[in-house]
């Protein structure tokens, strides 16, 4: 890796991980130069690290359905960075330490773009277009601007307007200070009106500074000693990944949403009241439990965000000000529920009443054992968000993840009577199959939180998936995903069904194939609603073996060959499948069905599809039935 002599600094001062810096001497410059804080300063490291890192750029797309004056509008948004210094910040590196650099002048203009030359139906889709190319264009630290705005004509009152914005300068609270002083302003030059927004008594810099003022070693000292103790042999979450870590970060990323009732909802408000805890630690308490489920792993971090405004003149200032509390779960001894919530409480009030140390600096002094591709101390982070209600409010555009921050991001929002909830995670190590099965067991074990008395090692499995990730009402499933081949063979017979390396088969190709190869099953003693352990590679025979076990009227256990022995042997015990099938006898089978004859097992949606096992390195894996049905609607709402 070529890195230049300031980044090469930056990583030597941050691996030598040397505790409370002091604050560096501001050289001779026409522009004054301010403290980075901790946040920042890791941000920017790892910016230095992959240049073409975007999972840090924020993003907000909000559709307004008004008369909007581009001009005004733009004048508003400069008199919004003219208030506050971050706005207007770049960083630069120098003699060992990261500074920040306001400017005096507000950069960037608004681009307006008139969609209305394309036809009516096309133009929010060309608008997305462009948002995503918006959204995807990285930031220079250096040379800023760090945040760029762009507004969408698409009727004569239908616009989108799009804030795209680095991290290092901005956190999830700036997005309501934004566009509640926006709302202000603009309205107020609409109207020809004086603004009444106060003046800032404090700025971003001041903050950062007053950070490290109050961080002396004696103070750090103390806050590591605590954390030392709170995460001594922390166990990494052995999450269900699909694939392997790669030695270097990869953070390609992409969404799962899914949606809490109301009264759903409604039950864990009255939970939380019962046992005088907030609403976000009963969700949180949720969460712990689920991903103990998945994971069958009892003690855990989860990672939380906290706004860092606790002083009353920074409630109304710009800028990163968030920081990462660690929370350790341990729910060991199979807790009840009343018991879970109770102890995840306890370690919520307990991390946050030592959140004084930056989370950069937990990690310089406790120098977790990690890689460029695992997030230190945690895998999973949460939070808790509010509608805000403002006229320039989030509206359900979203632009698509081009990258994640970690594993998993779980979002939730409260939206009046019910909570909507999103999965942002790592498609390098999950597919979205996986992720859809997590969504599903969360929702689940929320449902079932108001059960005090209950074990969650009792928690039975009852998983609603074609609910959990498709808003709306629920497609009308009568079909198997078997019954859906056979239609498409006959409907789309020459189009082409499956591709591999070498390889190419239509539908009526690939049915027929898939039949020989499912009665070749029956005659090694598959037979309706039996198992078939496949222990294949990903591969076009794999696809062969699946469709054909539907077929079969029977259901499989994927089993990767990669996994560890011990997991591979755990999982086909636990399962006793009536066909271990790898890969030598799915060659035998594949040439053994060239001249056999059968005809395909009537199935039923409600039959077993396939299995799938939780992790099992700190406990037991559990088996999760997965239905015809679910997986169907799943499928459906991919194709759409």
């Amino acid at each position: 890796m070529d890195l230049s002599d300031n980044r090469r600094a930056l990583l030597e001062l941050l691996i030598r991980g040397n505790g409370h810096a002091a604050t560096p001497a501001t050289p001779a410059r026409s522009i004054p130069l301010k403290p980075a804080s901790y946040a920042q300063r890791r941000l920017w490291f790892l910016n230095q690290i992959n240049h073409d890192h975007t999972a840090y750029t924020l993003h907000s797309v909000r559709p307004l359905s008004w008369s909007v004056n581009p001009a005004l509008l733009n004048q508003a948004i400069r008199e919004v960075a003219l208030r506050h210094e971050i706005l207007r910040t770049t960083f630069l590196f120098e003699q060992g330490e990261l500074a920040q650099r306001v400017n005096p002048q507000a950069p960037g203009e608004l681009v307006v773009e008139d969609l209305r030359r394309f036809a009516a139906p096309d133009r929010n889709k060309e608008a997305m277009r462009l948002i995503s190319a918006v959204a995807a264009r990285k930031f220079d630290l250096e040379a800023g601007p760090l945040w760029r705005t762009a507004l969408y004509q698409l009727d004569e009152q239908e616009w989108i307007f799009l804030l795209v914005v680095h991290h290092i300068i901005f956190d999830g609270p700036s997005f309501d200070i934004f566009f509640s002083e926006l709302n202000s302003i603009y309205g107020a030059l609409a109207t020809d009106s004086a603004t009444r927004l106060p003046s800032l008594s404090q700025q971003y810099g001041n903050f950062a500074q007053a950070q490290r003022d109050a961080l002396t070693p004696e103070r750090v000292a103390a806050e590591v000693e605590f954390w030392r103790s709170e995460l001594a042999n922390l166990p990494m979450l052995d999450l269900p990944l699909d694939r392997s870590r790669s030695a270097m970060e990869t953070t390609g990323g992409s969404l799962c949403r899914f949606t809490l009732s109301e009264k759903v909802t409604a039950e864990l408000q009255q939970l939380a009241s019962r046992q005088s805890v907030t609403l976000f630690t009963v969700l949180l308490a949720g969460l712990a439990a689920a991903l103990a489920r998945v994971c069958a792993q009892y003690d855990f971090a989860i990672g939380l965000p906290v706004a860092g405004r606790d002083e009353p003149a920074f409630r109304q200032a710009i800028g990163f000000f968030v920081d990462t509390v660690v929370v350790r779960c341990k729910l060991q001894g199979n807790p009840t529920m009343r018991e879970v919530v109770q102890t995840i409480s306890e370690a919520v009030k307990r991390s946050l009443s030592h959140r004084v140390l930056p989370f950069d600096l937990l990690v310089e002094h406790l120098r977790p054992p990690r890689g460029l591709g695992i997030n230190p101390f945690f895998q999973v982070g949460f939070q808790l968000m509010h509608d805000s209600g403002e006229s320039f409010r989030a509206g359900p555009l979203e632009v698509p993840r081009l990258q994640s921050m970690f594993d998993l991001g779980i979002d939730l929002w409260l939206y009046n009577e019910h909570l909507e909830g999103r999965i942002e995670f790592n498609t390098s190590l999950f597919d979205q199959s996986t992720i859809d099965l997590v969504a599903a067991v969360f929702k689940d074990t929320l449902a079932g939180l108001s059960d005090a008395d209950r074990h969650l090692d009792d928690l039975d499995f009852n998983l609603d998936t074609d609910s959990a990730v498709i808003e709306g009402e629920k497609q009308q499933i009568d079909e198997t995903i078997w019954e859906l081949l056979e239609t498409r063979a006959v409907m789309h017979s020459e189009d082409v069904a499956l591709e591999g390396p070498g390889v190419r088969f239509t539908y009526a190709q690939l049915y027929d194939r898939v039949v020989k190869i499912a009665g070749a099953l029956r005659r090694h003693g598959v037979t309706a609603g039996s198992f078939v352990g496949l222990v294949l590679p990903r591969s076009v025979e794999l696809v062969f073996f699946e469709l054909a076990t539907w077929c079969a009227g029977a259901a499989f256990i994927p089993v990767d060959p990669n996994w560890p022995e011990s997991r591979r042997e755990s999982v086909l015990r636990d399962s006793r499948p009536v066909l271990p099938l790898d890969q030598n006898l799915a060659e035998a089978l594949i040439s053994e069905s060239s001249d056999t004859e059968a005809t395909p097992t009537t199935t039923s949606i409600n039959d077993a599809a396939y299995v799938i096992f939780t992790s099992g390195s700190t406990g037991n894996p559990k088996g999760v039935v997965l239905e015809q049905a679910g997986l169907v609607n799943v499928a459906l709402f991919q194709k759409q």
